[in-house]
């Protein structure tokens, strides 16, 4: 990078958002505010809009069950794929009952009824994720998890990217910065670095170690 091109990025307006700023913005520390400022001018982004950060049970829960779908394939290991297990039957029968409104009634074939409600599924999910993580540490299920004083681990919904062409500039200055842990990235994006790892939904996932060098989880979303 010429100076030139350094002086020019450190005059450009970036803007960090939140969807959820009552909910998410306390998890994301003033280093990573930083880091991730410094990133978006290297990469001539403008602005950004951060969807998920620290996760509690219950919120790992909710979140898991609303990208739960019907049928083989998940973006969780072993201790994620356990927890989807229990939602399992409540997300095949939202389908269904999806497909017949989106197909018109059949008065003959009338749609099913939900067994449980979905808050009786988001509560056994993350009693399951509870039990998880006392045999096998907290971050277990997702790295969402994890303490936000260790690791920050950020969702950037990459539809709100401005200006949108930027987004693959964007990922090559996480891939540099040696604060950046690992990269998720949104379906459709191919990886060129051993930090990335492709994601099932459509989040920039982005994890930015704090202080010291902490062991973390792999193969978690």
């Amino acid at each position: 990078m010429s100076a030139f091109t350094s002086l020019y990025s450190q005059n450009i307006s970036v803007e960090i958002r939140f969807a959820n700023p009552d909910r998410d913005r306390k998890y994301v520390s003033s280093f990573s505010m930083l880091t991730l400022k410094d990133l978006m001018k290297r990469a001539h982004v403008n602005s950004i809009l951060i969807t998920s950060t620290y996760r509690s049970e219950e919120e790992q829960a909710r979140v898991m069950l609303s990208n739960l779908k019907p049928g083989p394939g998940s973006m969780y290991a072993g201790p994620g794929r356990q927890v989807e297990q229990v939602g399992k039957r409540y997300a095949e029968e939202r389908q269904t009952i999806q497909d017949g409104i989106a197909h018109g009634f059949d008065p003959n074939r009338p749609l099913p009824r939900l067994t449980e409600t979905r808050e009786q599924v988001e509560c056994k999910m993350a009693l399951q994720i509870h039990a998880l993580e006392r045999h096998k540490g907290v971050g277990c299920v997702s790295r969402h998890q994890q303490n936000p004083s260790v690791i920050n681990v950020i969702d950037v919904d990459p539809m709100h990217l401005a200006p949108p062409n930027k987004l693959i500039a964007f990922i090559k200055e996480l891939t540099k910065s040696a604060s950046i842990q690992r990269i998720g990235l949104p379906g459709g994006v191919t990886p060129f670095s051993r930090k990335h790892f492709t994601e099932s939904v459509r989040c920039l996932h982005v994890e930015i170690l704090q202080v010291g060098d902490y062991p973390t989880n792999s193969n978690v979303a």
